[in-house]
Order: structure tokens, then sequence, then C-alpha cells
């Protein structure tokens, strides 16, 4: 599997996983095109966990995570609480809010 498939904008680096080790959400694409390609837009947001002391090696498709960032994202911020919150922000769209619930 291929992590980066358009333009990486956005990561946030947290232990997602609870397993003391770096998991990374990734977002991007990029709509600032010219005519002869269009746009880079084929990264709906990734997740990559950590798994058995390795670093970043788990590459989880959206399909598991529900994780879909269809758009240009511009902002990605991460709140930490009893429920935490990741908000997307995308160019002239609204932003989205997902609760993590990473096990």
């Amino acid at each position: 599997r291929y992590t980066q498939v358009s333009p990486i904008k956005k990561m946030i680096i947290r232990d997602l996983n609870h397993d003391s080790l770096p998991d990374v959400i990734i977002a991007g694409n990029d709509y600032s095109y010219e005519v002869s390609t269009g746009y880079f837009d084929a990264n709906k947001g990734q997740v990559l966990f950590s798994r058995n002391g390795k670093p970043v090696c788990d590459l989880q498709l959206t399909t598991r995570t529900g994780l879909l960032l269809q758009g240009m994202v511009q902002s990605l911020l991460f709140f930490d609480g009893e429920h935490p919150l990741l908000v997307a922000g995308f160019n002239r769209a609204r932003a989205k809010v997902f609760t993590v619930n990473a096990k």
C-alpha cells in the first residue's frame, strides 16, 4: 500500500492506540492546479498505526478507520480529552469533526 497518493498537507502525530509509539494521521490534496494536470485529490485521509514495536508501519484503509476527508484539507486539529476529537478544515467547504476511538 502507498501513503502518498496526492500532496500531503497536514499530519498529526499521536499515540492513538496507547502502545507508547507514535501513530500518524495524514491529510492533504491540492486544488490549485494547471489545466493539464487537474486536481491532486486522491488522499481521502490516512492513518498509520505503530504495531509490535515498529513505528508507523500499519497503514489503515478508510473503510476500517471511518476517516474520509474529501477535499483540500487546510487545517487538521486534534483535541485530547475524555472523547478525543479530530477536526479537519477544508478550503471553501465546511469543517468536519470526527470522534477518535482507537483501540
